[in-house]
Order: C-alpha cells, then structure tokens, then sequence
C-alpha cells in the first residue's frame, strides 16, 4: 500500500500467522498512535502482529514522523488494514481518525513505545464475549524503561472498576492492558480530542456510566517510561487537565455528593503539588497546596 498525503488507503490481508484457537473469534481493531517513536515502533507493531490473532485489523496512525518511523511502517504495509502519516491533533485526535474506520467489535490501543506481551488477545476477547455486561475488560501492564529493564509492575485491582472508585480511590486503568466493546466506544462518543494528556481517564469514567469495567488478572502489555513520555514530562500537567475536564463534567453531581466532590479536588490539588515538589517546583507546590487547603 502506498500513502498519499491527506489520503488514508486501507487494504485487508490474511493472517500469515498461525491462529490462536479462540471460542469466539471476536473481531478486534487496534490502533496505534505514533510520533516521532522509530526507537521503539517496529517493538510495538511486532507485538501487535506476531499475536497470529485471524480476526485482526490494524491501523498505524502517524502524526507525520521524520525519524524514520515512515520506513518501519513501509515495511509492514501488507499486514495491515491500513496506515496514515500526516500532521493531526495528537493522540486522541489520532485515534478518533481511527476509530471511525474500525470495524471490529472490541477496540484496543497500543501506543508506540509500548508492547503487548504473547498470546494475549485470544483469552482477553474471550472473557469479553463471555461477559455481555462487560463494556471492557482490562488486567495487569509490566514496567520497563528505555531500554526495556523491569521497573515493576502496574497493577490494575481486584475488581470491576466504578466511578465512584476510579473518582475517590485514585484507582487507575492500566491503558495498554484493556479491551473496550466498539459499540461502548461509539456510545460515549469515542475519544475526546480536546483532551491531550487525560483522554484515556475520561474514557473510563464515561465508559463506567454506561456498562462494567472487568479486572482480570494477568499481564498484558509492557509499559514504558522514558524521558520523552508524556507520564514521565507532563505530571503536573496530567492533575490540572484532569481537574478542569471534571470540573465540566455534567455527570459529576450525579454520582458524587458536594462533599465526595471537594474532597475529590483536594487531593487531585495535593498529587499536582507533590508533582511539582519532584520536579524542583518549590513555588507551584506551594500554590497547589493552599489550593487544595482553602
């Protein structure tokens, strides 16, 4: 397939890859979002296609990469449903760009210096399949850094995940590790490109108002850090963004009383304030904290 500026051209494949043996065969779309990752991008779509999972469809979505990440993506042209390189929005306007060509029932995306670990989709999809009241399932990421040494690990928790939990009890999706039902995805109205470092929390609590998140346990993806990575440069940022977007969120009264709400603050105040102590921000703490006190 060759690319056309401001044209995505899409062409299907067989899988050239022996199956998993799936009960379902649900029919899964990942996206990738991609800028200026060539370091760690032929990991991240290896990953994706050496799954062998027959019911794949795979979009690479680049933001127009001058680092070399064009050729890696050439060179895997043929095994995927199709691939963009062009100037967009950043990543959730990227992964809007690609949900609308998505034809699979469940939706995942992988983010371009991450990777999923072997033979993970087929029991993924599964439970997804088996679980109609589930609008997503997601599990457990690995930590590595730069150069793929363990850091650990992000767990997600023992149980579905509500609203209320995901609002109070500073809980956390693990993005790599979940698989979201299309017609889900579609419902909440997709991915929020306004959003630049919060769009992934804001889907799960939209998602959360709609169906059930499910917790199963296991490994899925391996998540990284390194010191161009939006969770590594943008910790501060992540608290203000997430504040403003609750803030003008009309479903927030209806599932938190005016107390839980300012509590709630108070502590996304506090995380950005000791985000600032980290980075050597003595006056923005500081500013933080007699917010989160007032």
């Amino acid at each position: 397939m060759e690319y056309q500026p401001g044209q995505l051209r899409l062409t299907f494949h067989a899988s050239r890859f022996t199956p998993h043996v799936s009960r379902c065969l649900v029919r899964l779309t990942i996206l990738t979002p991609s800028f200026q990752q060539a370091a760690f991008l032929e990991e991240a779509l290896r990953s994706v296609l050496d799954q062998g999972y027959p019911e794949l469809e795979y979009f690479v979505l680049d933001g127009g990469s001058t680092d070399g990440s064009l050729e890696i993506i050439r060179r895997h042209a043929g095994q995927l449903a199709g691939w963009v390189s062009e100037p967009d929005g950043g990543q959730a306007a990227a992964l809007h760009k690609g949900l609308a060509l998505a034809n699979g029932e469940a939706v995942a995306w992988l983010n371009s210096d991450d990777a999923y670990l072997p033979g993970v989709f087929a029991p993924r999809l599964d439970y997804l399949a088996a679980h109609p009241e589930a609008v997503a399932v997601f599990g457990d990421v690995q930590l590595v850094d730069e150069s793929g040494a363990s850091l650990g690990e992000w767990r997600g928790f023992g149980t579905q995940a509500t609203t209320r939990s995901l609002l109070l009890d500073g809980l956390t999706i693990p993005q790599p590790s979940a698989f979201i039902r299309a017609s889900a995805l579609r419902a909440v109205g997709g991915f929020d490109a306004d959003l630049r470092y919060v769009f992934d929390v804001a889907l799960w609590l939209r998602l959360s108002l709609l169906g059930e998140l499910h917790y199963l346990p296991g490994a899925v993806a391996r998540f990284r850090y390194h010191a161009a990575s939006k969770t590594v440069v943008a910790g501060e940022r992540f608290y203000l963004e997430l504040q403003d977007w609750l803030e003008r969120w009309p479903s927030l009264p209806q599932v938190l009383s005016a107390d839980e709400t300012a509590e709630m603050f108070r502590r996304l105040r506090t995380g950005a304030a000791l985000e600032c102590l980290l980075e050597g921000d003595e006056t923005g703490a500081a500013r933080h904290f007699a917010a989160a006190l007032a």
